[in-house]
């Protein structure tokens, strides 16, 4: 293919691939932005009340998916390492259903023992943490020490993880503490946006650690080219495990 004179246009989708996935996100951002503008303007029958109406839309984009989001996160590491994991939705549903176990108003083991309230959220979330921890380092360890493909595994604990959720919690059904349901639902503003702020948080932790941590800068040299990583001394192993 000959090359483009000098001065001559690109087509835009060219422009955009050379631009980087931040441009091309930029991009289809824009035209949903120009699509919903119209909708709402064209329904309301003038475009006054378009932007208080535009803002609710986009928080609740925002907010219906930032559960994907925290979730995308993660995979973040996984991905950028690369490797894969499937099991990341029956793991949380595991570790929402220990949650649940230990909150229930009723039946739960915090409530058995008489604690409530912030003391028995906090532990609740630690909780939480140290299981997700104790089930990803089950996929870790096969596939780093293992030497089993991480796809094979996570489609095998996928499987694992949901259906031993399913059978423990087969006549389960929790009472959520009101006091729990505004760690995510407490208005501000007239809005429900403290799950968007968690992920915004997220986002920043984790650009600091791929930008400004040792350990996110050993996973971009695993995932960029492992056996470069290896001679220049990095744990692969213990990193993967992780």
């Amino acid at each position: 293919m000959n090359e483009m004179k000098k001065g001559e246009k690109r087509p835009l989708l060219r422009r955009l691939k050379e631009g980087g996935g931040l441009t091309a996100t930029a991009f289809a951002l824009v035209i949903m932005l120009i699509v919903q503008c119209v909708v709402i303007g064209l329904n309301e029958g003038s475009f006054l009340g378009l932007f208080p109406k535009l803002l609710t839309a986009w928080l609740n984009i925002l907010r219906n998916n930032t559960y994907t989001g925290v979730i995308a996160l993660g995979m973040c590491l996984v991905v950028v390492s690369g490797g894969i994991d499937l099991s990341v939705g029956s793991m949380t549903c595991a570790i929402g259903a220990v949650i649940m176990y230990l909150l229930d108003g009723q039946t739960g083991l915090f409530a058995a023992i008489g604690l409530r309230g912030v003391p028995a959220y906090l532990l609740a979330v630690v909780a939480a943490l140290v299981v997700g921890l104790v089930l990803g380092e089950i996929n870790g360890a096969l596939v780093a020490y293992g030497r089993i493909p991480p796809f094979i595994v996570t489609l095998g604990t996928m499987k694992i993880f949901r259906s031993v959720t399913q059978e423990l919690t087969r006549q389960f059904n929790p009472v959520v503490p009101d006091g729990c349901k505004k760690i995510a639902s407490l208005r501000i503003g007239g809005q429900v946006i403290l799950p968007i702020l968690y992920w915004l948080l997220l986002v920043i932790i984790m650009h600091v650690v791929f930008t400004r941590v040792p350990f996110g800068k050993r996973v971009v040299a695993v995932g960029t080219n492992e056996r470069a990583a290896r001679f220049s001394g990095i744990d692969v192993k213990a990193l993967k495990r992780r």
